[in-house]
């Protein structure tokens, strides 16, 4: 761990963590304390340099008390029947800190505190990338000798936050962009085969390093993102057409993108990362066979979170498949299918396509965003990874009722929808589209009831040219909307609609990944 690497980045981190740390990333599950509440605990993004940073916990015992615990390693043990999800065997706690909760003494659920930690030291290579693991123990005991808990957080330390903007304007150099959310300024812009029509990108490396897959030049190319102009190189040319997609799996240092690697097909293909410096980065590892059973029009994947599953979206127009790839390196059935389940649409027009697909954080549920014909233009499709079947949004009808028109309660998203992203926390969605002057909105969800959700268009924002794509930032708060044909990175709360900021990006067309770093 990056904690024993030498006595200047120990002390650094030390120096950081000595008030607080917390993460985007919940993993694990809390206990419920007084009157059925769970303790929560947040933060914003864990850039270096963030002079903003700031830890918080909410939804404890008003006037309670409690422990924030910080360790390199996650841990899980028993404390009565309470997990605790940190490591407490030395060297791995960095950090045991009482905490005061604010609120309404003994009120459940009224409990707060706000930790605010400057990370004021700038951007470190040996430092990106480290990961922390952070709970709240709260001295609140429903049972005896089992405290109330947050869920576990995990916590990445990065660079600052970057806007990769991909588009694809014809020809073979493509522009691409790069934008500082922070001052709503474009840093670079620039054009080369590297980015020639990118279907994906991810940030890597705690923010060092680019991934992007290109679909026309059939590769997959890298950028080290350190410095303001970005060094590019290709790092995986397939043997068949295009590369779709990007999938980064961080703990197995593998990435993942759809491509036909000379089997006349496309096939799910996965890539050793582990080292930009070594020779065999870049290199086929393995891939799926017959993935897609030889279907042309397969584009659409995703990739889970922890990195062990893959939703794969085979068949592009009216008939389409939802087929779970298991991508477990350590799995016995590695890049196997696991599930195949037609993805159920309520077109009537004749036409419909399955446009993207993405898993909830905690890898329950898949959402599939459906572009209709006919008068129901947008419904999302929800599967139940758990329960192996197709959400029904209104039994009441015959047939699987999506998020939508026919749906209750009914939602009328806009017309052609384009892109949805996950919230790292799994609270809410973002979902955006081209239909008349363009449109976004949000999807609430509740991660522990997969039957509850509301939608909300995020009306405050003016009218939008078209929005092909849309991305979050690392902790929620931010969205970053491409439109076209008036190229510009639209950025708003996804909370409240409000325009945060619009960068114009000279040259481009349609924007089709917007990537947060």
């Amino acid at each position: 761990m990056l904690c024993r690497r030498g006595g200047v980045v120990l002390a650094v981190l030390l120096a950081v963590l000595a008030g607080a740390a917390a993460a985007q990333d919940p993993y694990g599950n809390g206990q419920p304390g007084t009157g059925g509440f769970t303790p929560v605990l947040s933060c914003n993004q864990a850039f270096m340099g963030n002079g903003l940073f700031t830890f918080r916990i909410h939804n404890g015992l008003g006037g309670g008390t409690g422990l924030l615990g910080v360790s390199t390693r996650p841990g899980r043990f028993l404390l009565g029947k309470t997990e605790i999800l940190i490591g407490l065997v030395p060297p791995d706690p960095i950090l045991i800190r009482p905490i005061v909760l604010g609120g309404t003494p003994n009120q459940p659920g009224a409990g707060t505190a706000i930790v605010p930690v400057p990370l004021a030291f700038p951007p470190m290579p040996a430092l990106a990338g480290a990961e922390f693991f952070a709970q709240f123990v709260a001295m609140d005991f429903p049972m005896p000798g089992s405290p109330a808990t947050s869920r576990g957080l995990k916590i990445e330390l990065t660079y600052p936050p970057l806007v990769f903007v991909g588009t694809s304007v014809g020809g073979n150099i493509d522009p691409y962009y790069l934008v500082d959310p922070q001052v709503n300024l474009l840093v670079h812009q620039g054009g080369a085969t590297f980015s020639d029509n990118v279907t994906g990108a991810a940030f890597t490396y705690g923010g060092r390093g680019l991934f992007v897959g290109s679909s026309f030049t059939s590769q997959v190319n890298y950028a080290d993102v350190t410095t303001t102009v970005p060094v590019w190189r290709t790092v995986y040319t397939s043997a068949g057409s295009g590369c779709y997609g990007i999938g980064y799996d961080k703990a197995n240092q593998r990435l993942y993108t759809l491509t036909d690697p000379g089997s006349s097909q496309r096939e799910l293909v996965a890539l050793d990362v582990a080292n930009p410096a070594s020779p065999s980065f870049g290199t086929l590892l393995a891939n799926t066979v017959n993935l897609t059973g030889g279907n042309p029009m397969t584009e659409r994947w995703a990739l889970a979170r922890s990195g062990k599953q893959a939703a794969v979206l085979v068949g592009f127009i009216n008939t389409i498949n939802l087929v779970l790839v298991d991508t477990d390196p350590r799995s016995a059935s590695y890049l196997k299918n696991l599930v195949t389940a037609p993805v159920p649409m309520s077109g009537t027009g004749g036409l419909s396509l399955a446009t993207r697909v993405v898993f909830t954080p905690d890898e329950d549920v898949v959402l599939v965003l459906i572009q209709n014909a006919g008068t129901n233009p947008a419904e999302i499709a929800r599967y139940d990874v758990v329960g192996a079947q197709w959400l029904d949004h209104d039994p009441t009808q015959p047939g699987i009722q999506n998020i939508g028109v026919t749906s209750v309660p009914p939602v009328a998203f806009g017309s052609a929808p384009a892109d949805i992203e996950m919230a790292p926390d799994g609270t809410f969605a973002v979902v955006s589209g081209f239909g008349g002057t363009g449109w976004a909105g949000r999807l609430d969800l509740n991660p522990r009831n997969i039957t509850f959700f509301a939608y909300q268009p995020l009306s405050p924002l003016p009218a939008l040219p078209g929005a092909w794509a849309c991305g979050l930032a690392r902790d929620g708060s931010l969205m970053g909307i491409g439109t076209f044909p008036n190229a510009q990175l639209v950025l708003a709360d996804p909370q409240t609609g409000v325009l945060l900021g619009t960068v114009g990006l000279p040259g481009a067309s349609n924007v089709y990944t917007v990537e947060h770093r």
